[in-house]
């Protein structure tokens, strides 16, 4: 399955390419840049576990990946959540490198670093607990039929090193490698072959689930100290970086001086960067002066290209836009 990357990530790599911090020199730079870098640690950790959901009896179960959903006004998050008519399964993933030891006394997980320094992060039961009531209670908030719900915490680096005392082998069973989630989700089929849900429940609720996700945006500016002075506004060429280029006269085409590239389709991603900047709600002035155009209706054009729905005299930026047109990946140069 193709994972798409969070919009988190997408917002730190435009945030890089367009604000003062883009220079190594600059003091919010190393920050910015070692937060994303943890991101797409986790997203690597959580393509390498989807890799493994490939093999998966095909057809058996419903993957949803990175799901954020409301409850009484309070947002919980899942990884992946595996459906099927027989039980839902809830997976978090962990990309760590070092060892983790639960410990039973105060309940939490330590763990050592590959430098030595230790660090609590929490108890997975309480975890595991808390996400299957936030789920079932959300499944009955919409009247949606509920199937037993499991969880496991998966570590996606087989470098961990999980360790706990011989009386708390239990903790083996919400804590599991990578390698051992295929052989899981197999005991879990083998004990619970009872259908608890038909299938179209479960088609029925992978669609609300999909109708009510809410990705997470940050206010990356705001964070990080920013106003919209700071960022660098204009069209970038997506083949050598350089920011910004200039379009050509009477055409919806820019041309890179620098490396001679014409890089059609850089509209795109400049627009998606001041969606994953500002706002998804927007107006073609305020997308005007951020691409340096003058002309309205140029701008309804490369809007209409992107069949970004108006309503009317605002832009509605579709979510699946942004994973479909920004930057996947910054430069560090």
């Amino acid at each position: 399955m193709q994972l798409m990357k969070p919009i988190p990530n997408l917002q730190l790599i435009s945030l890089l390419y367009r604000s003062p911090a883009k220079d190594p020199a600059h003091q919010q730079h190393n920050q910015i840049l070692t937060r994303l870098n943890n991101l797409e640690a986790g997203f690597y950790g959580e393509e390498q576990v989807a890799y493994q959901l490939r093999y998966l009896p095909k057809g058996k179960f419903k993957i949803l990946h990175n799901i954020r959903l409301s409850y009484q006004n309070l947002h919980f998050q899942i990884d992946f959540l595996l459906l099927s008519p027989h039980f839902h399964l809830i997976l978090e993933v962990k990309n760590i490198i070092g060892e983790l030891d639960y410990d039973p006394v105060f309940q939490q997980l330590v763990w050592t670093k590959i430098d030595g320094t230790r660090m609590g992060l929490g108890n997975p039961i309480s975890q595991a607990q808390l996400q299957k009531r936030q789920f079932t209670n959300w499944l009955k908030k919409y009247n949606l039929p509920i199937a037993p719900i499991y969880y496991l915490s998966v570590m996606s680096n087989p470098k961990t090193i999980l360790k706990t005392s011989p009386n708390h082998q239990g903790i083996s069973k919400l804590i599991i490698h990578k390698h051992s989630l295929l052989q899981r989700i197999e005991n879990l089929l083998i004990g619970q072959t009872n259908e608890s849900i038909s299938k179209n429940d479960v088609t029925k609720i992978a669609r609300k689930i999909k109708k009510k996700n809410e990705p997470l945006f940050l206010d990356v500016l705001s964070k990080y100290n920013f106003t919209k002075r700071d960022m660098q506004g204009g069209v970038q060429c997506l083949q050598c970086k350089t920011l910004p280029i200039p379009k050509k006269e009477n055409r919806t085409i820019w041309n890179c001086p620098a490396c001679g590239i014409v890089p059609h389709h850089s509209y795109e991603s400049a627009i998606t960067d001041f969606v994953l900047l500002y706002t998804r709600h927007f107006s073609n002035k305020e997308l005007r002066e951020f691409l340096g155009l003058t002309s309205a209706s140029t701008v309804y054009k490369l809007l209409k290209k992107m069949d970004i729905q108006t309503v009317g005299r605002k832009h509605i930026f579709p979510v699946e836009n942004i994973q479909k047109f920004a930057q996947k990946d910054f430069i560090n140069e």
